[in-house]
């Protein structure tokens, strides 16, 4: 079956081959052709008798003019990818069923060699992590950079096949520590579509470059603009997170540099992170509106990662990301423009950067209005958050969106509920510039207004709530979270998966209950959660080109060098404090 896409002229090739077996012996095929409303299909019919063996073999070969069969190629026609797809069927058919599925079940044994994350705890826990990793790995384009990860991946298609920041922050950390040169191609997808980000931008009014909330295969902002009819008023709603959920930027950034601290992939950031750096801070800087009478910087009219809030002032996750970015950026500039000149002065000249830009983003970024009150620590979600109506949630915890059949949208948008929370996602990205007194703080009072009517919710909550010591609560979020695909609603999963929370199930684990985490000055922590039902955990990573093993019980934790030491163990941290309260010993093999 030969078909093309409408408006982006991609086309596809089908190729099948059925083959029927009665005692071992092959069939004559019998196939009629048949169809129905925008379906074709093919029926053949066998007799078998009582103890006979019949078996069905069904063999399909995918081909389409994107593959990278055909990379480089202007124009791909119809009769090569057909040629393709059936010159491939007939060495497959050659090789047969058996040989093939060998191969497949060879190439999973070695992933799971790479990825298994090994839990002594409930069969469930074990079941839904690995669930969790398979089909990140699988739904994963890792042949190819110009691709990156839907928010459904490849299992419904929900959301149109768009990318989101669900990529960067909730998926690429399983990457960045498994697998950190599939992690490369994920972000230089990023880096291809940079001109769609400055376009965006331009567009806007700004200058540098404004990266899509949903992104497709142009670079360009796709998400819609309307969308389901509201009950009250009888008109669409109208979506307004392809304006204002520009907070996608500063995550895309930060998800670069994770990924550099993890690696040190010194080529990535010269040819592709810096210039990405460069140009989104550009932006940053053109999009902070200047405050005389407060002598501040702000950011007006977004919306955070909670989308319950529209049309707000100085989203305390977007002022702060924004401001991490932009010291980020300088710092690194500062170390790339003394150490690598030959580097900087390719990138800088390329999109035309001065000094000057440097300096004038060293008083912007000092000057961003963060909302946190200094003397309690207290951190205000949004200016004005506090002062909307308060609602009794408890009816609506637990059943997600159950809210929106009381409350249409405009009144949600005016009562202190989120979807989920700007506050505890900021607490995990940026852990280390706040104390325990401040996380809890903020947990106890931003924690019961959540509803996480967003599937992104609960495994964040998880990972915060150990770091503030919380372990059953910890463990109560992850076992909410790894139940959003494999729980008893079946229907949760009827538009695809949710992709980003099964990249949260894998950060709860290993950064969470494993407490793998990197330091504000670049060192791997290890500071472990177990909770009541587990007794041990055993997992790998790999750390600037070393990989380890990670095994965790009561009262051992084992870092052993899988690769041979090529740096010092100086670079991991491991917390004092917990090894003595919880009487734990720690081993260190080579």
């Amino acid at each position: 079956m030969t078909s093309r896409t409408q408006k982006s002229d991609i086309g596809l090739v089908i190729a099948a081959k059925h083959r029927f077996y009665l005692n071992g012996k092959i069939l004559e095929v019998k196939e009629g052709v048949g169809s129905q409303r925008r379906k074709i299909f093919l029926s053949s019919r066998y007799k078998i008798k009582q103890n006979e063996e019949f078996v069905f073999k069904k063999m399909v070969t995918v081909y389409s003019t994107r593959d990278p069969d055909f990379k480089g190629k202007e124009k791909v026609s119809d009769k090569e990818i057909e040629k393709a797809a059936v010159d491939n069927s007939k060495k497959l058919i050659k090789l047969g069923y058996d040989k093939l599925f060998e191969a497949h079940k060879k190439k999973w044994n070695q992933l799971w060699k790479q990825i298994d994350i090994v839990l002594d705890g409930p069969d469930f826990d074990q079941l839904a992590i690995r669930f969790s990793q398979f089909h990140i790995y699988q739904m994963t384009p890792v042949h190819d950079e110009r691709l990156s990860i839907a928010a459904k991946g490849l299992s419904g298609e929900g959301y149109k096949g768009h990318v989101f920041w669900d990529m960067e922050i909730f998926i690429l950390p399983f990457f960045i520590y498994t697998f950190p040169k599939i992690a490369r191609r994920l972000l230089f997808y990023r880096y291809r579509f940079l001109d769609g980000a400055r376009e965006k931008a331009k567009e806007n009014g700004f200058k540098g470059a404004m990266y899509p909330w949903e992104c497709a295969d142009t670079g360009g902002e796709v998400t819609p603009k309307w969308g389901g009819v509201d009950f009250k008023t009888g008109k669409p709603q109208r979506i307004w997170t392809g304006e204002l959920e520009q907070h996608i930027t500063c995550d895309i950034v930060y998800s670069i540099w994770h990924y550099f601290q993890a690696t040190r992939d010194y080529d990535f950031m010269y040819n592709y992170g810096l210039e990405i750096m460069l140009e989104t801070s550009r932006f940053w800087a053109s999009r902070l509106e200047y405050n005389s009478k407060k002598n501040q910087y702000e950011i007006n009219n977004v919306t955070g990662p909670d989308e319950y809030s529209e049309h707000i002032n100085n989203n305390t996750f977007t002022n702060y990301m924004v401001r991490w970015q932009l010291n980020q950026t300088i710092q690194f500039s500062e170390w790339v423009e003394m150490k690598q000149s030959k580097a900087w002065k390719k990138v800088t000249s390329k999109i035309k950067f001065t000094l000057n830009e440097l300096s004038d983003w060293k008083e912007k970024a000092d000057k961003i209005y963060i909302g946190i009150d200094n003397a309690s620590g207290f951190i205000h979600q949004y200016e004005g958050f506090t002062d909307k109506r308060e609602v009794n949630l408890l009816k609506y915890k637990g059943k997600v969106g159950a809210i929106t059949k009381d409350y249409n949208w405009e009144e949600i948008t005016q009562m202190q509920v989120l979807k989920q929370s700007d506050i505890i996602m900021l607490l995990y990205l940026l852990g280390d510039d706040f104390s325990q007194e401040t996380k809890r703080l903020n947990w106890d009072y931003y924690e019961p207004k959540t509803l996480h009517d967003s599937s992104l919710s609960p495994s964040i909550h998880a990972i915060v709530a150990l770091d503030i010591e919380d372990v059953e609560k910890g463990y109560e979020y992850f076992e909410r979270s790894i139940r959003i695909d494999l729980g008893d609603n079946l229907k949760s999963s009827w538009d695809g998966l949710h992709a980003a929370s099964l990249g949260g199930n894998w950060q709860a684990v290993v950064n969470g209950f494993g407490g793998v985490r990197i330091s504000s000055d670049g060192k791997l922590r290890i500071n472990p959660h177990l909770p009541e039902k587990w007794k041990r955990l055993r997992f790998k990573i790999k750390w600037q080109n070393e990989e380890y093993c990670i095994d965790i019980t009561r009262n051992t934790i084992t870092l052993k060098a899988l690769s041979s030491m090529r740096q010092p163990l100086s670079f991991v941290i491991f917390s004092k404090e917990y090894l003595l309260h919880h009487k734990q010993v720690l081993k260190v093999t080579y």
